[in-house]
């Protein structure tokens, strides 16, 4: 009887060990909210890591910085074996990343590099220097403005969040291409506004963009002048600018170039209808596949697909993927964004 019993409870324990090598690890996500780019990203992102064994929980911090502040607690608090964030405040989630670490929580930084936190295994997002020099370029060729300096155009620009490390990046880009032709007056910004922090919205919203545009077009750009570029470095903005501008009423024959960034379904559908001009295309489903690289390299023993071993954020340099982007327009939409499969063709209305 006793020789069962021990049986028994040898049976038992190797149960529970079996069960506990088996257990999938837990992997937390924190995204600022759930519209636009970051649905379609932490959707895929949920999928892929689960079909890789892993336990994933979301948490969506509604661009609130002391909400995803306290959901980073959270899922420390709930033994995470890593923490992917996308940061609504790149600088504010330094003392719960630290915390991490010392907890041995692999933190990766998704989209957004996280700052002065030496708390960071790696970083996923895009080159925003490239970003920065597609969006200059573009106008630049979209105007001849290297070709023919006898023409001056107006220009407004919209960018931040002023708190986002990626807008600052992506601006300093844009302007080094952009600045010479503004210094020559063949761009003409008559708001004066170029500078990041006078450019910068305080919110990743359409409404700001919106209310920033009439401003700038009720002071500057009443009765004879018109605005010929509005420069936005997010797609969200140019929607807010769009308004603003058919509130203002703007025809289609005096209608702005409109730029953008992330190729958001509905940007994309505005460039179709010719109420967007360009977005650029950083794919997700590329950073989205690279993260679950990273992931599986800490945990799987795969190895991991980094392209830049030094990225600098304040405190030390992290390995990082970054992606690869493409400026679009009406010219090359079809191609570059049907025909890879990144936004079904009914969905543009083509």
């Amino acid at each position: 009887m006793k020789k069962c019993f021990s049986f028994l409870l040898i049976l038992i324990a190797f149960s529970i060990c079996s069960f506990a090598a088996k257990a999938p690890l837990k992997i937390g996500v924190l995204v600022p909210n759930s519209t636009g780019i970051w649905k379609d990203s932490t959707s895929l992102l949920r999928e892929q890591l689960v079909e890789a064994g892993f336990e994933v929980t979301v948490r969506i911090a509604g661009n609130s910085a002391q909400l995803q502040n306290a959901q980073m607690k959270e899922l420390i608090e709930m033994n995470m074996r890593c923490i992917i964030v996308t940061p609504v405040d790149t600088a504010a989630l330094s003392e719960s990343v630290e915390q991490a670490q010392k907890r041995g929580i692999a933190i990766i930084a998704f989209d957004r590099l996280l700052e002065n936190t030496r708390g960071l295994s790696f970083y996923v997002g895009n080159n925003n220097q490239l970003v920065g020099k597609l969006l200059g370029d573009y106008i630049v060729e979209r105007f001849n403005l290297s070709g023919d300096a006898s023409k001056h155009y107006t220009i407004e620009f919209f960018t931040g969040p002023i708190d986002d490390s990626n807008s600052r990046a992506v601006y300093d880009s844009l302007m080094q291409v952009l600045r010479p032709y503004l210094t020559k007056g063949q761009l003409v910004c008559r708001s004066g506004q170029t500078n990041f922090q006078e450019a910068a919205l305080s919110d990743l919203s359409g409404t700001s963009a919106r209310q920033r545009c009439e401003d700038i077009l009720s002071k500057y750009y009443m009765e004879s002048h018109s605005l010929d570029i509005c420069c936005s470095t997010y797609d969200i903005f140019s929607y807010g600018v769009k308004s603003a501008l058919s509130a203002a009423g703007y025809s289609a024959s005096e209608w702005p170039v409109i730029t953008g960034v992330n190729a958001e379904t509905e940007a994309c559908r505005n460039i179709v209808n010719r109420s967007q001009t360009a977005t650029v295309l950083s794919d997700y489903r590329v950073k989205v596949k690279a993260c679950v690289n990273l992931v599986e390299s800490l945990f799987h023993g795969v190895i991991a697909k980094v392209t830049d071993k030094g990225m600098a954020n304040g405190s030390f340099k992290v390995d990082a993927f970054l992606s690869d982007s493409v400026i679009v327009d009406l010219n090359n939409i079809s191609s570059v964004v049907v025909d890879s499969g990144y936004i079904g063709r009914n969905e543009l209305g083509l």
